[in-house]
This record gives structure tokens, sequence and C-alpha cells, in this order.
């Protein structure tokens, strides 16, 4: 083997870019498309008399299609979210490719397309000196695809399994030097889209290895994440294309500081048809080419109006994750470590940067500026048409380093909400009150004012502390902030169990309090977080007591097993237990009934980085009956735990 290249793949709605790099040296280069050497390829294709050609086959007679990406997110959705954009109207399109759904169209088109983009890859390595000796049967191509997460809701990856369909489809393709062309009759791409079906297992896990997907936004910002001077915190960035603009909320945390939560915890997106290319500048605009052309095109100030009105929406899904009341102690968690940054090719339009920002601070976020990404120090050369404009190549960038080596993302439909984590610990100030307002703590909502709550019969009334004791001052009203309602419920609940408590049930209320804690709301000098850090603090020697673990529960951990706990009420949750012999303990729990449970003795543990953990007292023996090899079957237990387990 002498190369193991990756080819970062920024499939964009008007031009795709590729940056190839080889892992073994560390050296990327931008991929050109035929003899203009130009760092774009056309996002297009032509369907006409049976066949489908991609962007070097202009000449054949046909349909011409632009935006093939927005076609296919419309398809993979069943929606029209940007038929303004490429036109809704495809029966001749699939008349021709003998399609029974836009769906199935779709694959072919795209199939097509990334066919092309595997032509210049291949061509883009022959013709390069430092990559002489190149053996595509001997030395790895990954093909990694960046994906809008914008485009895939409550974990619907219908947009992401098309793509990377496709992919699979195209790469099948290329293997066959006779197909090597700008042009495909539809027999050939239907001959593809079967061979893919009838793979077997194995041999599709390995193809797929080849051709994979990546979260677009975390992509992006590769050049920022990958420094050593990056801070972690709040990201908001916005990726102005031709025909969309991406607008993403995520917050970013080291290893360093959450072991269990490396990389990028992903908050909210909005994909909206408002890029350069739907501008409607009249005899200003020169540079548009004739595939960029929309259907629907807007005045600039209805489309900045449309775009302040989507990052809106945005935040108002950020602020599910990261509150932002700007009542209650301290300032708002988002006025400090929150950083902006743009990219793309309209985002040389200054309109949208402005527009960026000024919506950003009318929801208090303060943002000074919006940041462009930095050009890689890695003597990373751009071709003449994209000199200067580092940000129209961020994406596939980003891509071109191996998925192992990127940032670990975790999706909304992955991760919990402030709600969802501490449902019961501050709603429960409220009793009575079942009105939730639907502005999810926005503090410039007139109807809660960032409480995130609406009393149906009377307005919200606020806990009253003295302000200024012992001065002539008048005492003056504080809201009770989210953070100090949770933590206080907690507290109240962790003392009301007394010196009974389950030892399971103390463990998890202890770890609760911890993550509180490191919220940024935390005020050291507060009176509750004086309380719950003595909670924290105490002699954890004198806890000790037996569990009772779920068995067919257990899934291998380091240094132990993950597996279902009960507790008091006849609530269960999943934990860690740790032990030195991890397979014994998993292969132990996971005997099948009677019994339906095993004892252990346990004492809490407490890591350097304050998470706390169960620690097995006592060794479990594996019983001869068990067959070899532990067995990983986990009961659907989720009816019986905790809004928050």
């Amino acid at each position: 083997m002498n190369f193991f290249f990756v080819a970062g793949f920024d499939f964009g709605t008007s031009y795709s870019k590729v940056v190839l790099r080889d892992q073994f040296t560390g050296v990327a280069k931008v991929v050109t498309f035929g003899k203009s050497a130009s760092g774009l390829l056309p996002s297009l294709v032509r369907v006409g008399d049976s066949q489908v050609a991609g962007p070097g086959g202009l000449e054949q007679k046909g349909i011409l299609l632009s935006y093939p990406k927005l076609i296919a997110a419309d398809a993979a959705s069943g929606k029209c979210d940007f038929s303004s954009l490429y036109g809704d109207s495809l029966k001749d399109v699939l008349t021709q490719l003998r399609a029974k759904d836009v769906k199935g169209a779709a694959h072919l088109l795209l199939t097509r397309y990334f066919l092309s983009v595997l032509d210049g890859i291949h061509d883009s390595i022959a013709g390069d000196e430092d990559w002489k000796g190149f053996n595509p049967e001997a030395d790895p191509l990954v093909v990694q695809i960046a994906v809008p997460t914008g485009l895939m809701s409550d974990g619907d990856k219908s947009v992401d399994k098309l793509m990377q369909g496709a992919l699979a489809s195209a790469t099948l393709m290329r293997n066959k030097p006779s197909q090597s062309s700008p042009v495909s009759t539809v027999d050939e791409l239907w001959a593809a889209t079967k061979q893919l079906g009838k793979l077997s297992p194995a041999d599709r896990e390995a193809l797929d290895t080849r051709c994979i997907t990546y979260p677009e936004v975390a992509a992006g910002v590769q050049t920022v994440l990958r420094s050593r001077n990056t801070p972690d915190g709040k990201y908001i960035t916005l990726d102005v294309g031709a025909g969309t603009v991406d607008i993403n909320a995520f917050l970013r945390r080291s290893r360093d500081r959450d072991e269990d939560n490396p990389g990028l915890d992903y908050w909210a997106c909005e994909v909206e048809p408002l890029g350069f290319a739907r501008l409607n500048l009249g005899k200003t605009r020169t540079n548009v080419e004739f595939h960029e052309t929309t259907v629907n095109p807007l005045p600039e100030p209805l489309l900045l109006a449309r775009l302040g009105e989507t990052i809106g929406r945005l935040m108002g899904n950020a602020f599910r994750f990261q509150p932002h009341a700007t009542t209650g102690s301290g300032p708002s968690p988002w006025r400090g470590e929150t950083y902006a940054y743009a990219w793309g090719g309209g985002a040389a339009h200054q309109p949208y940067l402005d527009q960026f920002r000024s919506s950003l601070n009318a929801l208090r976020l303060n943002i000074p500026n919006v940041n462009l990404l930095p050009s890689p120090g890695d003597h990373f050369t751009l071709p003449a048409d994209l000199e200067g404009n580092f940000g129209r190549l961020a994406v596939a960038y980003g891509l071109s380093y191996h998925q192992a080596n990127l940032e670990a993302v975790r999706l909304p439909h992955q991760i919990k909400s402030f709600e969802e984590l501490h449902p019961v610990r501050w709603k429960d100030a409220y009793r009575g009150k079942t009105g939730i307002c639907s502005c999810r703590g926005n503090p410039a909502c007139p109807a809660c004012f960032g409480a995130g709550f609406i009393d149906p019969k009377k307005e919200l009334i606020p806990r009253w502390l003295p302000s200024g004791f012992g001065t002539n001052r008048h005492p003056t009203a504080h809201r009770i902030s989210r953070f100090e309602l949770a933590l206080d419920n907690l507290i109240r609940d962790y003392h009301g169990l007394g010196h009974r408590i389950i030892l399971a049930d103390r463990v998890r209320r202890m770890n609760e309090i911890n993550e509180l804690l490191k919220r940024p709301e935390v005020q050291k000098n507060h009176g509750l977080v004086t309380d719950a850090q003595h909670i924290l603090l105490h002699n954890l020697a004198l806890f000790k007591g037996r569990i009772r673990l779920q068995t067919l529960s257990a899934v291998p951990t380091t240094g132990g097993c993950r597996a279902v706990v009960n507790l008091h009420r006849r609530l269960t949750d999943e934990m860690v237990i740790l032990h030195p012999k991890p397979d014994t303990i998993t292969v132990s729990i996971n005997v099948p009934p009677p019994p339906d449970y095993l004892e252990l003795g346990c004492i809490i543990q407490r890591n350097d980085r304050g998470k706390f953990f169960l620690k097995a007292t006592e060794d479990v023996a594996s019983p001869p009956s068990v067959p070899a090899g532990p067995r990983t079957v986990v009961r659907d237990l989720r009816q019986n735990r905790r809004p928050n387990s």
C-alpha cells in the first residue's frame, strides 16, 4: 500500500468541491475537473434519449436539471421545501428514467452525478506527479460526502441513506472501466442499482466503509476546531450557498472537559432556499451561471427578512438545550463563550453577514462580529478560480480527514434538552400551572419573560428575595432562574429520602447534581451551589449496600458493564458497574431467569472528573451453564424509568 486517500466531497447546491488528502503524508490538494483546471464542478445533469449525462456531457440533448441535491432532499423527505429553486415538474424525467416515483429517479440522477465526481478524482490522481504509482486495487480511496444535518430531523436519515446509496452505486459503476464516460444509459444506472441491492451484507458493509456520510456543519469548521487554541463553547455558523443557507447552532466540548461527551452536541439547524442565487439583484448581477437561475427570485429586503426569521427559529430550538434566561442569578450563559462563523460563496455578499449579526444581537446574544473561516496553515494551495476564498472549500477540506479523526457529533434526537434532563426538578416549582410557553424560554417573550411557563389564570408570581440587606434600599424582585429551580428541588429531593436511601438512587442523584453544577448558569457564591457541593463532598466510605441488577441487561464497558438497576418505587435506570473482571460480571448478569435479578454488594466511587459510579465489592463467578462470550440482550424497560433516566 503506497497511498491511503480520503476525498472530502462537498456536494453543493450549485457547485461541488472535492479536496483529496493522502492520510500517510497529510498532503491535501484540490481536485480539478476537466481541462480548465477548475476546482468547481457544476451541480447539474441532463436527461434525454434514455441517457443521463453528467456535467461533462452537456452536449447531449434533453432536460437540464439544476440543483440535484435539493431534488433528492425533497424526494427523500416527501416534501417540496426547495421547489422554488428547481421547479416541481418532474413528470417527463420520471418517464425518461422509467422510475415509479421521484425518490427512485433521484437515486439514478445522483448516481450519474457522483460518477462524474469519481471520474474527476481518479483523473486528478493520475495527473499528479506526487501520486504516481497509485493502484486502485491496493491503495484505498474513501469518499466522504457532506450531508446537511438540517435535512435529518428526529433521527430520520432518509436523505443520508439516499446519498450514501447513490454514492455506492456510482462506486460500483466506476469499477467497470467501460462505463467511465460522461454519459450513462438508463439501463446501466438501473443495473448498478440492482447490483447494489444484491450485495451480501459483508460486501455492502465493506463498500459502505469507502462511501461515508458526515454532518456538513462539523466538516465546515474543522479548520477552527482542529486548532489547539480553539476554545470550547457555543458556535453559531452560517453557510451561504448558491441555492440555500445552512444555519447551525452547536456546543463544542473537548475530551479533557467531559470524557463522556467529546465533540459536538448539535442543537439546531435550519436549511432554507435563501442562497445568493435566489437574490433578485436585477442588472447588478453579472456572475450567475445558466444553471443557477431560480423559479421564484426574491428582492433583497424580503430575502434578508426571511433570513432573520430563520435565525429566530434556529435559536428557539437551541434554547431548548441551553436556556437563555436573563433573569435569576447572573447573566445569560449565551453572553459568553459564543462564537459566530460564516463561510460559503455567498458569504462575500456583506448584507448576509450584517443580517446574521443583527438577528443574533436582537436575541441578546452579544455577538460583536462574525468571523470568516481562516485558511489552513499546511501549505494548502487553492486553484485560480477560488484564490482568496477558502470558505468555499471549507467543507471539502474538513472532510478530507478520515472520519475516525473528525469530531464526534450527536444530533438533536440523540441528546436531551434541559427540560428532559431535569423535568420534575424545575417544573415542580410551578405545580398547578399547566401552560408551557411556545417560546422555549426566549427572554424576549412578553408572555413568560423567559421563564418558559404561562399561568392560564394569572401572571407568574416571582419569588421575592431581599437585596441590599442591612441598607436603606428597598428589596427588589428576583425571578428564580431555571438552574436555581432545578438545583433547589434536586437538593430537597435528595435530603427527603433520608439515610435509608437506596445506594443506586444516591448515585443517580449525585450525578444529577454534578451535571447541574457544570452548567454555565452556575454562580460559585450561590447558597444553593454550596449546599450541592456539600452533598458531593460527603464521605463516600459511609455509602455501602446491595443493589439489584436486571438479568439480560448487561453491556460491556471499559472496566465493567452497563446494566439496568432497580431503584425505589419500582423504577429502573441504566448504570455503570465497575468490576475487576468485566467479562465475568457481564456474563453473570446475562444469565437467563430465574431469578430475574442479580444481587451484588457495591460501594460508591468517584473518578478524577467528578462522576460517581457503583463499584462491586464481591467477586461474581461465571455460571457453567452460560455459553462462552457475553450476551448483550437488553430489555426494553423504558416504560418503567423516570423521565430523566
